[in-house]
């Protein structure tokens, strides 16, 4: 029963479209290319130019969709891919050339022209979305075992048996092998089973084959169309992501469970699988690595180089922390720095390193360490609270404690009562409290010695009141106070030396008068040591509320080798 209650409903996560008929269309498309091979939704506007799909076909797929829908009330124990039908079913007629306003014949609920009998009679069940979904699977027909199979050859083998994985239509080319999928969609068909399917393809000897060939074979099938040996890929995003984590000894492997986060600047130790997903809003790393737009019919993925990815491996803290990992382990079952560089090519690589690898990778270990890099999440550096401003002397900073729509204050209400009343700041200006002893701070603690400079705008829009006291001190000295009121102004470059741990400082104060003094403040910091070493900082970008702090270590020379091998073609190649 609930199979039932959830058959299809996985078109309920896909695309809302402001008009329904796109929503509609957009589940006939994903059902009838993603289960069938068919490029059903071309015959929207008209019957199909080369498949045997008329336009009748479409509108009786609408007629099931647009009587099913979601239940309105879910009960605890009912899905939220749930679909149920319409209490007063639906007619539908044809839209002549697709206009909603040309109505022309009914369309009735019933499966496609081309694989149904003449004496068939129209689906009888509801809204006729269980008797379509037994039509897809049915052991009659000839393309949901075939589609499936395919799709599955793909993804393991790298190259699926059709080469257009969601058209299966007269104008697809036959594969070059076909007895190879009839064969494993016939033997699918009697137990509907991907575990024994994937089981099936791996024991192959097609897939067991290596990528190395002879110059025959290459001169007679240079495009490897008959499958004759093997293809080097590269692993997708969710291998990849699944292959550091076995490197680096962190890997859950629970099966099963809710989805968990995996963005985050330290390790989620489960496999990629039960990665967070947004449709809506899909993170920038899985963008980055050719992740599968998540919620429209994707047949395959796109497989791009871009520096980002190289970047986010090279760079990401994460990937830190994996090589961190790795190094610990293979430290603690080897001394020797031979068998350390050994086992961490076996472990990551799968195979011993060459004599001058080995050489080379022993040398680096063994050389110096580099100095200690300034590494710091630009969020840590940065303060934001409460303090008294008087005679150019400040005292009592306090944080604000409480982060709400977008901004730090004192507490969940606001104004508060009291002398901090309007305090706030946000990521472009704030309004200070009343008085001496309410002035908002945002302060940047800088890392290392050298030398800073601060640049920015600093404004006062109102036309009441009197406007605020804009102050900067750096390292404790006052570099910059004017009064701001009605003015839009940049600030004047100030430059100054600094210690590390000493802060740059922007302090408002509400002057006299207590009212209309919202103000915007927007700088930037650049911190110079003598080695070179340059921090940049941006009050807009940096801005944040609460975040778990993070510390990325420093890799010693072993951790260093183990991203580099991470970093490596061998490494996200499959071969």
């Amino acid at each position: 029963e609930s199979g039932n209650a959830d058959a299809m409903g996985f078109i309920t996560i896909g695309r809302k479209f402001l008009s329904n008929d796109d929503t509609l269309d957009d589940r006939i498309d994903v059902i009838t290319r993603g289960l069938l091979g068919l490029t059903v939704s071309c015959a929207r506007c008209h019957d199909h130019k080369f498949d045997p799909i008329p336009t009748l076909d479409y509108y009786s797929l609408y007629n099931v969709l647009n009587n099913s829908v979601p239940p309105e009330d879910l009960d605890a124990a009912a899905s939220p891919l749930m679909l149920v039908d319409r209490d007063k079913l639906r007619r539908q007629q044809v839209y002549v050339r697709g206009q909603r306003g040309n109505r022309g014949d009914d369309a009735p609920r019933q499966y496609l022209t081309a694989f149904r009998k003449s004496e068939e009679i129209p689906f009888e069940t509801g809204s006729g979305r269980l008797d379509l979904a037994e039509k897809i699977i049915s052991n009659e027909n000839p393309l949901t075992a075939r589609v499936y199979v395919n799709r599955v050859w793909g993804h393991l083998t790298g190259r699926p048996l059709v080469d257009s994985p969601s058209d299966f239509g007269f104008r697809t080319a036959a594969p070059a092998i076909p007895e190879t999928l009839d064969d494993l969609a016939a033997d699918f068909q009697s137990h509907w089973s991907t575990q024994r399917l994937m089981r099936r393809i791996l024991s192959t000897r097609i897939y067991q084959q290596s990528s190395i060939t002879d110059s025959k074979t290459l001169s007679l099938d240079p495009s490897n169309t008959s499958l004759a040996r093997a293809e080097r890929r590269r692993r997708d995003f969710e291998s990849l992501r699944d292959c550091i984590l076995v490197g680096a000894g962190q890997i859950d492997r629970q099966y099963g469970g809710e989805s968990v986060e995996i963005t985050s600047p330290t390790i989620t130790p489960r496999r990629t699988l039960y990665a967070m997903i947004n449709r809506q809003n899909l993170p920038g790393l899985f963008r980055t690595f050719d992740f599968a737009s998540p919620d429209m019919h994707s047949p395959e993925r796109y497989q791009t180089t871009v520096p980002q990815q190289a970047l986010f491996l090279l760079n990401h803290s994460q990937l830190s922390s994996a090589a961190l990992a790795a190094a610990r382990e293979v430290k603690q079952s080897h001394n020797d720095v031979g068998q350390q560089v050994t086992t961490l090519f076996q472990r990551l690589l799968q195979r011993q390193p060459t004599a001058s690898e080995l050489e080379e990778a022993v040398a680096f270990v063994r050389s110096e360490s580099l100095p200690p890099l300034v590494e710091a999440d630009p969020r840590e550096l940065w303060t934001y609270g409460t303090a008294n401003w008087k005679d150019n002397q400040l005292s009592e900073f306090t944080e604000f404690p409480v982060f709400d729509k977008n901004g730090w204050q004192i507490e969940g209400k606001y104004p508060s009562p009291g002398p901090f009343s309007y305090a706030r700041l946000t990521n472009e200006g704030g309004h200070p409290g009343h008085g001496d002893n309410a002035a908002v701070v945002r302060r940047w603690k800088c890392p290392m010695d050298g030398v800073v400079k601060v640049t920015g705008m600093v404004g006062h829009r109102a036309k009441q009141g009197d406007g605020i006291q804009a102050v900067i001190r750096i390292g404790g000295e006052v570099v910059f106070s004017e009064k701001q009121f009605s003015s839009n102004r940049p600030l004047p470059t100030k430059k100054r030396k600094i210690r590390k741990g000493e802060f740059v400082e922007f302090i408002a104060h509400s002057g006299s008068t207590l009212s209309h003094d919202s103000f915007f403040w927007r700088s930037k910091i650049s911190a110079a040591s003598k080695d070179g070493t340059v921090v940049e900082a941006n009050s807009v970008d940096d801005f944040s509320g609460p975040f778990q702090k993070t510390d990325t270590p420093q890799l010693d020379r072993l951790a260093q080798l183990a991203q580099v091998l991470f970093l490596t073609n061998e490494f996200a190649f499959v071969d």
